[in-house]
């Protein structure tokens, strides 16, 4: 439960010290710092993380149109096997940092920096970033691209929820 309880306290105290000369620091520092904590979480501490192992391994056997699943399960993990034999973990932590980075960045410019990482910590996270981590991601993109719809840049925002596609 400690662990839990600093990343939670510990990512709060962070993001409380972010003003505009910083905010790109202290973005990347909560990026590093909960990307570690999701990506490389021991094996079986959440529901999901058995049929990554089966996707990931799957894919990359060769069988890819058997999984009839998301191209990122297909691409992430063959990259990453070039480099290492550890496919299965560091394909984790690169849809932990590719998750993070998408939602971090796309709230560094809101008032209440401190308050939303902290109901993010204290809620999705955990439910997100931890479990479901094609869903982060894809939810990551749509955050993303809140502000293009917003400002009515229809061909930025389907773009990037196209990009979402890859991912769930």
């Amino acid at each position: 439960m400690f662990p839990y309880f600093f990343i939670y306290v510990s990512s709060f105290l962070v993001s409380i010290f972010k003003n505009r000369k910083n905010q790109n620091f202290v973005c990347i520092l909560l990026v590093i710092l909960l990307g570690l904590f999701a990506g490389t979480r021991n094996p079986g501490i959440d529901n999901d993380y058995f049929l990554y192992k089966f996707y990931f391994d799957t894919s990359i056997k060769g069988g890819y149109l058997e999984l009839k699943t998301e191209l990122c399960i297909y691409i992430i993990p063959n990259v990453v096997s070039w480099f290492t034999d550890n496919y299965v973990n560091i394909s984790l932590l690169f849809f932990a940092f590719i998750s993070l980075s998408l939602k971090i960045f796309s709230i560094k410019d809101y008032k209440y920096f401190g308050l939303a990482i902290m109901l993010y910590v204290s809620n999705l996270f955990f439910m997100q970033d931890m479990t479901t981590i094609r869903a982060s991601v894809s939810s990551g993109v749509l955050l993303w691209s809140l502000k293009d719809l917003i400002a009515k840049n229809d061909k930025r925002f389907f773009l990037k929820l196209g990009f979402a596609i890859l991912f769930h």
